[in-house]
């Protein structure tokens, strides 16, 4: 006869506090999965970023000239590569913060019912959703492109209406168009709530990221280039990796709520329980 299933930590309706807070506990309590979740998703983007950041205002024309080569071109060229460079990293830092996403899901969805899923099971589970996590990915990147471009508050909107995209892939098993359109239909029916725990929770990873890396890099600005380049990627990649993870998670807290007031998730929950334990 099977075991009854135990809800160890039940879904219930979370307050604002309860939402940017959770992340942290998580944090404090499952410090290496966190940390080491966020180092596989975002560590390659951050050194990249680094490395363009470093190289935008380094005078690194003569290292790059070719014998024989005339003119400005290596000088003009650089510039050129270091933004695509940052172009590229932020590309790939969207899609390491979605895979994160889907993976803090398990992570979180695992503990409810008393289970420490590792970091390791959890990016392996995640990477098997990586066909609608890579479906996603770009329809959400150039939704923020665009909303980026007409100006902030359309961007703000946009990040709150795919805010639980991540968790709707991990926990519903669904597509890319349908986990955004499932996103889009939860934060309307709680809008107001979302967008503040989305601008909230994003304030707090980006002033705590700019309070850890700003003596370092201030400190940084004196070495060679090469050294500065390689101060600046471990500092910002230290500090991703300590900040990521709250700010992921509050997103991950943020769908279990909406579904628990819209669809009353919390009560679907027990009902699992109760069926089961009677066989």
């Amino acid at each position: 006869m099977a075991q009854p299933a135990v809800i160890v930590e039940p879904v219930e309706p979370a307050t604002l506090t309860d939402m940017l807070d959770g992340g942290w506990r998580l944090l404090h309590e499952q410090p290496g999965t966190v940390l080491a979740l966020s180092a596989m998703c975002l560590v390659p983007a951050t050194v990249l970023s680094g490395l363009a950041s470093a190289a935008v205002g380094a005078n690194v024309s003569t290292l790059l000239t070719l014998p024989g080569a005339t003119g400005n071109t290596t000088s003009d060229a650089f510039p050129i590569a270091a933004l695509l460079a940052t172009v590229l990293a932020a590309a790939i830092r969207s899609l390491g913060v979605l895979y994160l996403g889907v993976a803090l899901t398990d992570v979180v969805t695992a503990r409810q019912w008393g289970t420490r899923l590792g970091a390791t099971a959890a990016m392996g589970s995640a990477l098997r959703r990586s066909g609608a996590v890579l479906g996603a990915w770009p329809l959400l990147a150039g939704g923020a492109v665009i909303s980026y471009v007409m100006c902030f508050l359309p961007l703000a909107v946009w990040l709150t209406f795919t805010a639980v995209v991540a968790p709707a892939i991990a926990a519903e098993g669904i597509g890319p168009i349908a986990a955004i359109g499932r996103s889009m239909r939860l934060v309307a029916r709680r809008f107001w709530m979302a967008l503040g725990v989305v601008l909230l929770s994003s304030l707090v990873a980006t002033v705590l990221t700019w309070i850890l890396t700003l003596l370092p890099s201030a400190l940084a600005e004196g070495l060679p280039w090469g050294a500065r380049w390689a101060v600046n990627s471990v500092v910002s990649a230290l500090a991703a990796m300590l900040t990521a993870g709250p700010l992921v998670t509050a997103s991950v807290l943020l769908y279990l709520d909406l579904r628990v007031r819209t669809e009353g998730l919390d009560l679907r929950q027990r009902a699992t329980v109760a069926f089961s334990r009677a066989g």
